[in-house]
């Protein structure tokens, strides 16, 4: 059998209808029997009709740069990639791609009257038109975008699959668009088309009794629709909202995105007609859409006095959704947590408190959950429910392809995995978020430091290209990359260390604006990111320059959440200065700016050097207060030469020691500690340390019942305040859990998963592991086990991969190996 394209994707998506780019890059994997994979070939043509017999253009990898005209309105272009084998070409399934309409045409943004200046004492606005769906009709598009969250229904019910649609926006800039098929939600017949409006992170106003993070109420919410129907004769009608729609305030009468959501029942006031509001420009949202991915059964686990508790087993990200039996009128109000407290209720304080929903249930409707909020937690609380009341938990998450399966034979790493992924999970709605309950707010380090995390798990390429995205668009004028991105709350008034500015200016988070897009370019081979980020990148190089002093920079938060707080803030810092310096330099040659590659690379070994000369001890075994983050950072750096590296990892070895065999990091440290301890051939330190349950750390976390990654080494046991039980910044680990454990990783020099090095290292209490892993080229399967008898590896790898394997593995000589092509 021939090598074989599949799993075509443009601009990450698969066969998109309405796709986010009029030039996206083309992605495909490769599977098939064992040969000699001579290359690729890409054609594009108008209809599946029209693909040419001839081959197309010859690419070297798995991507491809968009090869002609930008998509104009509403274009269709169907595409094949050819595998070239054994002299011949084998062609793959046609894959299409739609443009959508992308000026919206005529669109106007539109409004309820009441909410042109926002309003608490009214109800959500209601947009609706009527549409007249006939025989001939065979096919309609929505396209909208808006203020706040945006639900389509049709005759009161929900037209999309999507959630909380079209997601996160830079405040006072453009807006994302989304493009949906709503044929089927239209049978033949005069149809009310609806758009429901709930506020989002635009209006969030200071409700009594209800948590928020920050106050926001001077935007109206608005939304801007357009209709495409077609009908068998080729025609299109086009219908876009305007002031002939009618608009009403409805009957949820509280859509707060922090503090829950209150629907008094269905209907709201009287028709009105709609008023049309100034909106900023849109731009087509890359990230996939938010989805129910998983329905979670209840376990009741006390019912006293009308007051319930439901417990879904796991601490996830979604909405309740609760079904009452019988005909009677009930008020049943909902209140979701992480954690239970000593009087067996559900606590919320560490998710922020108060936040509940309620809804009012009568004949007509005996189930509800929320249409415009989420929640994070495991445990629900119900007050007003009849008795036979039945809960489940809907768990959201942005559609990300799923890519990866690991299992070993020890069962803490399986639940270690399992914890990570489930907080990676809650956080991945449109934005990259920190939990999902008290902030919901873009944190950027996360995107660069868990990397690997991410892509071991899910296709983020689109994801995290709509993030830099975000990343340019919450830019200051001054050229600083906040801490957040989109930037919702401007954090200027809570010190750090006696820092003011540290929550929102620190190098590690804001560096997210390089390290993003060159990793983007190492995991996929693509470059659009990368042109993206560049003019912000610059700009943001040149602002970091304005706060050195002395050549180093002192400001910021630090080791974030290290437990050995002695790391010096202008340490982590500045050694995030040069890391930036480093990743610019990287980033220019990408983009062929030969000039800003050398004056890059110049700047960043001048503060590298005073780097050293600010930290370094007389005794190379020492850096900076000796602590673990400290000593960690040192060698993941470009400031220790060779003949340092031995004292100074034994160095790092000792402080560890001291610390009862347990990690003093925080979340900066963290990646290179571990990054430190693997290179030196010491990852049975690694697995000692992360599993010890008598010590801070994922050990002591599980046992005290994590579920998903805390946001403390302690867990539930966390320092006085809200300590997140769903926060995957810590959550780096998973990277060496699959790449060293499971022993497959990208080869450092290659682009695009090619090329690949199984090396699985030596832990104690693991005797077998298995990756199965989707990578961007191909399936990759490593599988191996150790026992009295002997050692056995076994590989599979897609045709045209290079796989390196390393013998012999630290314990001992492999006995048995197989290597297989992908079939």
């Amino acid at each position: 059998m021939t090598p074989r394209a599949y799993a075509l994707k443009a601009g990450g998506w698969t066969d998109p209808v309405g796709i986010h780019s009029p030039t996206p890059p083309l992605s495909w994997r490769v599977g098939g029997a064992a040969g000699d994979l001579e290359g690729f070939v890409v054609r594009l043509a108008g209809s599946p009709d029209e693909l040419p017999a001839a081959a197309g253009h010859p690419v070297p990898g798995a991507f491809f740069e968009w090869p002609r005209q930008p998509l104009s309105d509403g274009e269709v272009v169907y595409w094949q990639v050819g595998t070239r084998a054994e002299g011949g070409i084998k062609w793959s399934d046609a894959a299409r791609i739609e443009a959508p309409v992308w000026d919206l045409g005529a669109a106007a943004a539109i409004t309820h009257p009441a909410w042109v200046d926002p309003r608490a004492d009214v109800g959500m606005p209601e947009l609706a038109t009527s549409l007249l769906i006939d025989d001939t009709v065979t096919r309609v598009l929505l396209s909208f975008t808006g203020n706040g969250v945006v639900v389509p229904l049709v005759d009161g019910r929900t037209a999309i699959a999507g959630e909380l649609e079209p997601g996160y926006a830079q405040p006072g800039r453009s807006t994302p668009a989304v493009t949906w098929d709503i044929t089927e939600a239209l049978p033949p017949g005069e149809r009310r088309l609806a758009l429901a409006l709930g506020g989002g992170m635009a209006y969030l106003p200071d409700l009594p009794g209800r948590y928020t993070k920050y106050l926001r109420t001077d935007q109206s919410l608005w939304v801007r629709a357009l209709i495409q129907i077609w009908r068998v004769d080729g025609t299109r009608e086009t219908v876009v909202t305007s002031a002939d729609w009618d608009a009403r305030s409805s009957g949820t009468t509280v859509a707060h995105w922090y503090g829950g959501e209150v629907d008094d029942g269905p209907g709201g006031d009287a028709w009105t007609p709609a008023v049309e509001v100034a909106a900023p420009p849109h731009h087509w949202r890359a990230a996939p859409s938010v989805r129910v991915v998983a329905e979670l059964d209840g376990t009741p686990v006390r019912d006293r006095g009308g007051k319930q508790q439901w417990d879904f087993g796991v601490n996830t990200a979604g909405r309740p959704r609760i079904t009452v039996p019988g005909d009677e009128a009930a008020t049943i109000t909902l209140i979701p947590g992480e954690i239970r407290g000593t009087d067996g209720r559900v606590d919320q304080s560490t998710t922020g408190s108060p936040i509940w929903d309620r809804a009012v249930l009568g004949p007509a409707r005996r189930s509800w959950s929320p249409r415009f909020v989420y929640h994070g937690g495991r445990y629900l609380d119900v007050e007003g429910a009849p008795a036979g009341t039945t809960a489940t938990w809907q768990v959201l998450r942005a559609g990300n392809e799923s890519l990866l399966r690991f299992s070993s034979s020890s069962d803490f790493l399986n639940r270690l995995h399992g914890a990570v992924d489930r907080a990676v999970q809650s956080n991945m709605f449109t934005t990259f978020t920190d939990c999902p309950h008290r902030e919901k707010l873009g944190w950027l380090e996360q995107q660069h430091l868990c990397f690997d995390t991410l892509t071991y798990g899910y296709d983020v390429r689109a994801h995290l290209t709509d993030a830099v995205r975000q990343m340019v668009a919450a830019q200051t004028p001054e050229g600083l990359i906040p801490n957040i991105a989109p930037e919702h709350v401007v954090f200027d008034y809570w010190p750090h260390k006696g820092d003011i500015t540290a929550f929102r200016d620190d190098v590690n988070w804001g560096r997210a604006i390089v390290e993003v897009p060159l990793r983007l370019h190492e995991q996929y081979g693509e470059v659009a990111a990368a042109r993206l980020a560049w003019p912000a990148a610059q700009r943001y190089l040149s602002y970091l320059q304005t706060r050195e002093e002395a050549g180093l920079l002192r400001h910021g938060l630090g080791d974030w959440v290290e437990i050995d707080e002695s790391t010096p803030v202008e340490l982590v810092a500045t050694w995030g200065y040069a890391k930036a310096l480093d990743g610019a330099a990287a980033l220019a040659g990408l983009l062929h700016h030969d000039d800003a590659r050398r004056a890059y690379s110049a700047h960043a070994d001048r503060v590298w050097r005073r780097w050293r000369q600010e930290f370094r001890d007389e005794d190379p075994g020492s850096w900076g207060s000796g602590s673990q983050a400290s000593l960690a950072l040192a060698l993941d750096s470009r400031a220790v030469p060779d003949e340092e590296r031995a004292s100074l990892t034994a160095a790092l070895l000792t402080a560890v020691q001291r610390a009862r065999n347990s990690f003093t990091v925080g979340e900066i440290g963290l990646p290179a500690l571990v990054r430190s301890l693997s290179a030196a051939g010491r990852d049975d330190v690694v697995m000692d340390v992360i599993s010890r349950t008598d010590v801070p750390g994922y050990g002591r976390q599980l046992a005290r019942g994590a579920t998903a990654l805390p946001e403390s080494w302690h867990g539930s046991d966390g320092e006085a305040g809200v300590i997140s039980q769903n926060h995957f910044m810590l959550g780096a680990i998973d990277g060496w859990i699959i790449g060293r454990v499971g022993g497959l990783r990208r080869h450092p020099d290659d682009v695009g998963w090619r090329r690949v090095v199984v090396d699985p290292a030596t832990v104690p209490g693991v005797d077998r592991a298995a990756v199965r892993y989707e990578s961007p080229f191909g399936m990759y399967e490593v599988a191996w086990e150790r026992s009295a008898r002997g050692s056995e590896l076994t590989v599979t790898a897609p045709p045209g991969s290079r796989v390196e394997i390393a013998r012999p593995w630290q314990w001992g000589e492999i006995s048995t190996t197989r290597m297989m092509q992908r079939r």
